[in-house]
């Protein structure tokens, strides 16, 4: 983590994700985390009773947290209860067993804005071109993505077929 700050630098938000499983374990990595890495941290916990409880302790000494692995609307709850900063709402994960991942997006900005939270949405574990747009027009704030997905977005197959007016030597 520390080659990575180096990389990305001081400023940029670097997430770092917990690994053990209690909530005094996970404010423990987090503790351990902030000490280590200098810079801009955002401590990743994951949805869970635990998790939640250790948000709380956390948020309490002035950590900023992403909530993540939520799959639900009650988890997003309990997220924003618990005064997580983001949610990381796992799309493609909800998909693959059954569940729709964009109406869960849907449905937590609608109660986050019923509710007044102030939580950011990010549509994690995002695997296609159609969904990132999708949650995006859902009004999330951030979209996680491979960058194979990203460069997916960032072209249309059906350019091969023809030639746009710029390459023609012609202005729009």
């Amino acid at each position: 983590m520390r080659e990575i700050r180096e990389i990305v630098g001081e400023e940029t938000e670097l997430y770092i994700q917990v690994v053990r499983e209690t909530a005094g374990e996970m404010v423990e990595d987090a503790k351990i985390a902030s000490e280590n890495i200098t810079g801009n941290l955002c401590i990743k916990i994951p949805a869970c009773t635990q998790g939640f409880k250790a948000i709380q302790i956390l948020k309490s000494q002035g950590f900023k947290i992403s909530c993540t692995a939520i799959l639900t609307v009650n988890q997003a709850l309990m997220a924003a209860a618990a005064w997580a900063d983001i949610i990381a709402v796992y799309v493609s994960r909800i998909d693959q067993n059954g569940g729709d991942g964009v109406k869960v997006i849907e449905d937590i900005i609608r109660a986050y804005k019923q509710l007044k939270c102030k939580v950011i949405v990010c549509a994690a574990s995002v695997k296609d071109p159609l969904t990132v747009e999708k949650v995006a027009l859902a009004g999330v704030g951030y979209v996680a993505l491979d960058y194979h997905v990203m460069q997916q977005c960032a072209t249309n197959p059906l350019k091969k077929i023809g030639r746009t007016p710029m390459e023609r030597g012609k202005s729009c």
